[in-house]
């Protein structure tokens, strides 16, 4: 028999909405006369886009994922729908990068709408002013070293995705519009399908272009910003605020 692959997700724009959502019901209320639409977003942090310091999104964000409308968030339809038919094929990690105290409702949402797969949370603290916290964990690639074994890690930001495969981790970049995915969201999910009872013994990254200067239709309207696709250096090269100012809101 087959052992099961282990799959690490992302949470927030993976397996949630949150972007989406936050933009909509916290942004564009907070500032009416904002007019930038989710598929316009270019960049993750959206700073530039949404023509606003990073301590102001940073506060709008956090508002949001503590309020009721982020605990009310539905699930992203096609993928819950992937782990009904096909959840119990794999094991289930998800691994996220938010504040300490955006973690327990993170946490609580997860296990609430794929706690029947899920059997794993982590998490890679952003930092924020006034909390100090323990650095053994700077980067959700320092996490995955120690998350034993990790077949299949998906997420949103090119960085990750990167870092990842320089592991050996077969990787799948999400499609938003802030990154080059090449594969549409229906098309990764058959993919995991069909890794269900195959091994990858050439791990690659299955989502991006084959190299970053390849001319692509990206998924949401105009070109996206190019992304570096190198690996994210070792987190004993820059400070723990630094790197994690950097990859994670």
């Amino acid at each position: 028999m087959t052992a099961k692959q282990t799959i690490v997700w992302d949470l927030d724009d993976v397996l949630n909405t949150l972007t989406e959502s936050w933009l909509d019901s916290a942004w564009h209320v907070e500032h009416p006369e904002a007019k930038i639409s989710y598929v316009e977003l270019r960049s993750n942090p959206p700073v530039q886009e949404l023509q606003a310091t990073r301590e102001e999104y940073l506060k709008s964000l956090d508002a949001f994922r503590l309020s009721p409308a982020a605990q009310n968030m539905r699930p992203n339809p096609l993928v819950l729908a992937w782990f009904e038919r096909a959840g119990d094929q794999f094991h289930h990690h998800v691994l996220t990068a938010r504040p300490l105290h955006c973690v327990p409702g993170a946490a609580a949402w997860v296990f609430t709408h794929f706690g029947r797969w899920v059997r794993h949370f982590h998490f890679v603290p952003s930092p924020r002013a006034g909390t100090a916290l323990p650095a053994y964990d700077t980067t959700k690639a320092a996490l995955l070293d120690r998350i034993v074994p990790a077949d299949i890690f998906v997420d949103d930001l090119t960085e990750n995705i990167s870092a990842a495969a320089a592991r050996g981790i077969r990787t799948f970049l999400f499609p938003q519009p802030w990154n080059r995915s090449v594969l549409a969201v229906d098309h990764i999910l058959a993919e995991l399908s069909r890794s269900a009872a195959a091994e990858f013994p050439h791990p690659h990254i299955s989502s991006l272009p084959d190299s970053p200067g390849e001319n692509i239709t990206p998924l949401f309207g105009a070109s996206c910003q190019s992304e570096t696709s190198n690996p994210v250096p070792p987190a004993t090269s820059h400070s723990t605020e630094s790197i994690a100012r950097k990859h994670f809101p």
